[in-house]
């Protein structure tokens, strides 16, 4: 109950990071950031290998 409170009052992005998986450096934390990476990542390769390509230069168009 307590922890749903502070996540409640929490004022950015970080302090519920904080909350929800320690702070920076900690092994849950580090799991959670590496586990976001990966998403990020596989997100902008297939998006990137769903867009049609230039085909005067043969290139993928990035947005």
């Amino acid at each position: 109950m307590k922890k749903e409170i502070d996540i409640r009052n929490a004022k950015c992005f970080e302090t519920l990071l904080d909350i929800k998986y320690g702070k920076t450096g900690t092994s849950k934390r580090k799991k959670f950031e590496a586990k976001a990476q990966y998403f990020v990542t596989t997100e902008m390769m297939t998006r990137t290998s769903e867009e049609p390509s230039n085909p005067q230069t043969g290139k993928t168009k990035f947005v």
